[in-house]
């Protein structure tokens, strides 16, 4: 017997089927993803459909396999709420508004939420994040860092005090680890601290003669005509990755204490290196205004459930 599209859309049996899809493509997802990490490794910090047009990838078709899901899922759950309103079931209602609800937060997540990671925020001086348009930038300052050290030398109870100039307003805020703070529609999460090089010093050395460049991470050092830039370093601050530039030629370069490095044909070696570091705070920036209307959805939920339990059917 064929079925009218209404039908299809009120029938229950097809409703499981497609949360059976739903699940079904969901774990292929997670296979997929597991297998090729370095696929979706952006897949957290931008919004759904925005990550999706600018990765166009056949692995994705489990993606689009579970929005069609949920596409049917809402539409069913729209038509059974105009039924529902008709026959006034009023639990029955409640519930499939709550799902409606849930359905349209993952929709405007898809849609304009961002998440950028690990911005690193140091002590001491003035930055800049610059967020996605419409989104004005944030100045901040870090003015303190606080924490205690455990036995074992790790730090706890982390504190940092932050100043921040937002869409022309100045305020403060102090920022712990699962404490956010809000600036304006945007969530700053605190992820940990850490040291940030402001500077760094070698002494290298030729016999007599004495090289003291000094590289910064955002600025390149001349040293009499070959170009340094400092690229990165290690985690205890060991190895350092220099870009060496002489006219055309260009070649990365790793230095760490003791080795020797050519400049101009010299032989020099490395006799010391002076980090200058500050503390710095490493933060994620999150705006996903869909975490009201998660929250409204959720606990008129609970409420409806916890009442139908106490009082059963009206």
């Amino acid at each position: 017997m064929k079925y009218s599209i209404k039908k299809i859309l009120l029938d229950t049996n097809y409703t499981f089927f497609a949360l059976s899809l739903v699940s079904a493509f969901s774990i292929i997802g997670a296979f997929i993803i597991y297998l090729n990490p370095h696929l979706y490794s952006s897949i957290d910090y931008k919004a759904l459909f925005v990550w999706l047009f600018y990765n166009r990838l056949p692995h994705n078709f489990w993606l689009y396999g579970v929005l069609a899901g949920f596409f049917f899922l809402g539409i069913s759950a729209l038509i059974c709420t105009i039924y529902d309103i008709k026959r006034r079931n009023i639990f029955t209602l409640l519930f499939h508004i709550c799902f409606i609800l849930v359905l349209l937060a993952h929709l405007i997540n898809a849609v304009i939420s961002y998440k950028l990671p690990e911005q690193i925020i140091p002590q001491g001086k003035s930055s800049i994040i610059a967020l996605p348009p419409p989104h004005s930038p944030i100045r901040f300052f870090l003015d303190r860092i606080g924490f205690d050290m455990t036995p074992a030398g790790y730090p706890k109870n982390i504190m940092v005090k932050l100043i921040y100039k937002y869409e022309e307003k100045e305020a403060s805020g102090t920022l712990k680890i699962n404490e956010p703070i809000k600036i304006g529609s945007n969530y700053v999460i605190l992820k940990y601290i850490a040291p940030y090089l402001r500077s760094i010093t070698f002494k290298l050395r030729s016999g007599e003669r004495l090289l003291i460049p000094v590289l910064t991470p955002e600025s390149s050092f001349n040293l009499d005509g070959t170009i340094l830039e400092f690229q990165a370093h290690n985690e205890d601050m060991t190895m350092f990755k220099i870009l060496m530039i002489e006219g055309e030629k260009k070649e990365i370069m790793i230095w760490k204490l003791g080795d020797t490095v050519k400049i101009k044909g010299v032989d020099y070696q490395i006799e010391r290196i002076i980090p200058d570091t500050v503390g710095s705070a490493v933060v994620d920036i999150v705006y996903d205004p869909s975490m009201y209307i998660i929250f409204i959805a959720s606990t008129i939920f609970t409420l409806v459930l916890v009442i139908r339990l106490l009082y059963g059917k009206f």
